[in-house]
């Protein structure tokens, strides 16, 4: 007749107890779900980093000092050097009036440009820009050296003009909120 021990005195080889080993692979797996947990937590942490919000019309400015520096039309690539003034001035149009600029012809950005009170003041300096502009990229006119460096200060008095003033920075701020 044999004797059956209970099951707490079981031994693996004979020296550690089976709960104690149950344990043991317990306390290990837990110890490896926090570990990756912790791994998996801080990579997916994403540093805080201070976002420095420039201004549409610094952004439009430095573009144009930009692209004067390239000296586009000095070697000869005039319709390329219109075609980025007009894609900036558009560019600037599109953040600062919200207006849909880089996908409208000339005269539907004039409509657009009509309808925006704080742009009054450049209708008609940006339609003749935007209309030697049309010329140069589309009919093929060559313009002489003064046109492209009228076609410069142009595009800068449409940008500085157009800087908001702090009432309209307020009202942005809170519509942006």
């Amino acid at each position: 007749f044999r004797i059956v021990k209970p099951f707490y005195r079981y031994t693996v080889f004979g020296l550690i107890p089976v709960w104690i080993l149950l344990l043991i692979i317990l306390l290990l797996a837990i110890g490896t779900f926090l570990y990756y947990w912790y791994k998996k937590k801080k990579a997916e942490q994403h540093i805080k980093k201070k976002i420095i919000r420039i201004h549409t019309y610094v952004r439009a400015l430095s573009a144009l000092n930009n692209l004067e520096s390239e000296q586009l039309w000095q070697k000869g690539k005039v319709k390329e050097y219109h075609s980025n003034i007009t894609g900036i001035v558009r560019n600037y149009f599109e953040e600062r009036f919200n207006l849909p600029a880089l996908e409208l012809t000339t005269t539907e950005q004039m409509q657009q440009l009509n309808r925006v009170s704080s742009a009054k003041k450049i209708i008609n300096e940006t339609e003749h820009f935007l209309s030697n502009a049309d010329l140069v990229k589309f009919a093929k006119f060559i313009p002489i050296a003064s046109v492209n460096e009228e076609m410069m200060k142009q595009a800068k008095e449409i940008v500085n003009k157009t800087i908001p003033t702090e009432i309209e920075k307020v009202e942005e701020e809170l519509q942006n909120v």
